[in-house]
């Protein structure tokens, strides 16, 4: 990085902003030390471009033996020696303090090289500190950063196997989550990405003269098909495009595997608001769930309850359906109700409903042979009977019957 940026790191004010970023020997700035840093990010006039090509610099820095005492020799290759974590520690969270849109990124970069394993593929850490570090400064975004720090935070799982990062990253979500009055799930849906799939679901890649086409379909299934210039599409790469587009083909189909991994994450955050009772306002629903590219493909798929106003009125339950200005949910009687703009939505679940309207939707489905990207209409549900309701804290329902470790049940 000196022989790099030497100009830059000679400019007025950077000794000393460096020489505090060099103090933050822990994962989490004091308030005290931001409010210095601060004032010295001001008065180096390129502090902001000296921040940005460091980390970018760690970012890409491959892991190493550092020059920390090690007298067995057993060290493991890492980023950067005791010193210059401490550095960039300091340099992590002084980002913050920079109004630009790189802020975000970069430091989910660094989470995300740091966090996973050599290679990138997981196991163990390149840099544990820096990777926690990184974390903790996501999680203490605000503001229009806040949404995109919880687009990171919701990646960095599914690369980073280090159990104690992905506390961090738990506890980061939450603190973002919090200071926008949302919950964590809530807040990760306005960072679900869309991986370049238009309204229809679909991404059109040329290969030549064939067009790869990623799509996700309901009830939530993603494919890849080729489309040849006479019109008519294959599911598997014709040998033109295997033989002269091979880089280009290798990339479509790691786009299909991002994009099955996303399907089911999708399809996973969905299942926990049925068993939480999430309610959205009609704009977050059309918004996140009915219009978009990938979460849509599941949402159009499941049976959603409307309500109108503010208050707990009646709901009314029907499938998403597209009309002319908007939304409505259709019945499995035909009939619909329209989404206003006023409205609250709220995925259906079986325990609020009668016996009728139960056996009404699975009769439905199946008459329509419908799927589901998850059991709803069919899910298996035990309501209280009445002497269970009558009853404060006893049930009798499983007496006698045999248990799974070989007792009975009570």
């Amino acid at each position: 990085m000196r022989a790099a940026h030497a100009e830059l790191l000679a400019r007025p004010g950077v000794t000393e902003l460096l020489a505090h970023c060099a103090l933050m020997d822990r994962p989490r700035a004091t308030r005290a030390w931001r409010k210095e840093s601060a004032a010295r990010l001001a008065r180096a006039g390129a502090g902001a471009e000296v921040v940005r090509r460091l980390l970018e610099g760690i970012a890409a820095q491959p892991p190493h033996r550092v020059d920390d005492p090690d007298p067995y020799g057993t060290g493991t290759p890492t980023l950067a020696d005791r010193a210059d974590t401490s550095l960039v520690r300091g340099l992590l969270w002084a980002a913050l303090d920079v109004d630009a849109d790189w802020v975000v990124p970069l430091v989910g970069a660094v989470a995300l090289h740091a966090g996973t394993g050599i290679g990138g593929s997981g196991g163990f850490c390149r840099s544990q500190p820096l990777a926690t570090t990184a974390v903790a400064v996501l999680g203490a975004c605000e503001g229009a950063r806040a949404e995109e720090a919880a687009r990171w935070l919701g990646r960095l799982p599914k690369k980073v196997k280090s159990r104690t990062v992905n506390k961090g990253i738990a506890k980061a979500l939450e603190a973002v989550a919090a200071r926008s009055g949302l919950t964590p799930s809530m807040l990760r849906e306005r960072g679900v990405a869309t991986l370049g799939l238009d309204g229809r679901g679909v991404r059109e890649v040329p290969l030549g003269t064939y067009t790869a086409e990623l799509s996700v379909r309901e009830p939530g299934t993603a494919a890849l098909s080729f489309r040849g210039p006479e019109g008519k599409s294959r599911k598997t790469a014709p040998k033109e495009v295997r033989e002269t587009r091979a880089e280009e083909l290798r990339e479509v189909r790691a786009g299909l595997k991002e994009l099955k991994d996303l399907v089911a994450a999708e399809r996973s955050r969905l299942e926990e608001h049925l068993a939480a009772g999430t309610v959205w306002p009609a704009e977050d629903w059309q918004r996140y769930y009915a219009d978009h590219p990938v979460t849509g493909a599941l949402a159009r798929a499941l049976l959603w309850e409307v309500t109108e106003g503010a208050a707990d009125g009646g709901w009314t339950a029907g499938v998403p359906e597209r009309t002319g200005g908007g939304w409505a949910l259709a019945g499995y009687d035909g009939t619909a109700c329209p989404v206003g703009p006023g409205a609250r939505l709220r995925l259906w679940h079986p325990l609020r409903a009668d016996g009728e309207e139960v056996s009404e939707w699975r009769a439905a489905l199946t008459e329509r042979e419908e799927l589901q990207p998850f059991e709803q209409v069919f899910r298996e549900v035990d309501p209280l009977t009445p002497a269970e309701l009558a009853s404060d804290s006893s049930s009798h329902r499983f007496a006698g019957t045999s248990c799974g470790t070989g007792g009975h049940g009570h």
